[in-house]
């Protein structure tokens, strides 16, 4: 991994994130949806400017390790990849609610 730079900084942040489904649900016993749910953890993770540096998705867990800027608080990682993946998730698959 490589060191990140800023205007008058540089930096690496690494952050182990993780987080379940509603009701711990094992929603993602499907290879179907557990594919679709790391392409779209991905690529809410770049529209933010954030990269994925590992992805497991399990059953009924999610583990990430995410490098941000430090102009993101590790609390709205969470919320955004959390947030906004069970919004695309469910919109891309509306029979898994």
């Amino acid at each position: 991994m490589n060191l990140n730079s800023g205007a008058h900084i540089k930096y690496q942040l690494v952050y182990h994130v993780q987080w379940v489904p509603k009701y711990r649900y094992r929603i993602f016993s499907n290879e179907g949806y557990r594919y679709d749910y790391e392409t779209i953890v991905k690529i809410i993770a770049w529209r933010h400017g954030m990269q994925v540096v590992e992805l497991t998705v399990m059953p009924d867990r999610v583990h990430a390790i995410i490098s941000a800027p430090p102009t993101i608080a590790p609390s709205k990682i969470k919320q955004l990849l959390k947030g906004a993946s069970s919004y695309d998730f469910g919109n891309l698959h509306p029979e898994s609610n």
